[in-house]
């Protein structure tokens, strides 16, 4: 049986039926309550119809955007098509918005999240002192197409 992997609007109740770590659930929770705005725009990526992803770009300014995702911790054991899929919706995004920048933000000692940026094409741009609600220092990333 093969693996059907497809992208669809976002949903709130797809937050709700993803299985997220600890340091996802403040991104969960961030993705419900801006994904509302039709003026971002925001997708559920769905293995065999299950929510594994949920991606929001808000739009800061007509060119620039910040990006989150909340990725379900089932979804490990099928990374690599996850990471081909958001580079593909983003892709997506910046062309057809014509975007020069996307940014986003990750808490600075959450390793795979900081990894999964730097795949994506993001790059360190500034230390954010006590930006998390804990007070938690997050790393500033960048995108500039």
């Amino acid at each position: 049986m093969s693996t059907k992997i497809s992208y669809v609007p976002y949903d709130p109740k797809h937050g709700d039926e993803m299985i997220f770590s600890e340091g996802s659930i403040s991104v969960s929770e961030r993705l419900k309550a801006i994904a509302d705005d039709r003026a971002n725009y925001a997708f559920t990526i769905l293995r065999d119809g299950k929510p594994v992803c949920a991606l929001v770009a808000v739009q800061v300014w007509p060119t620039v955007f910040e990006v989150s995702a909340a990725v379900s911790e089932d979804a490990r054991k099928f990374f690599a098509t996850i990471h081909r899929s958001t580079v593909e919706v983003l892709s997506r995004v910046a062309e057809g918005t014509k975007a020069h920048r996307m940014q986003m933000t990750v808490k600075a000692d959450f390793k795979k999240g900081c990894r999964w940026a730097e795949a994506l094409g993001f790059e360190v741009e500034t230390v954010l002192k006590h930006y998390g609600p804990e007070a938690e220092d997050f790393l500033l990333y960048r995108r500039l197409y």
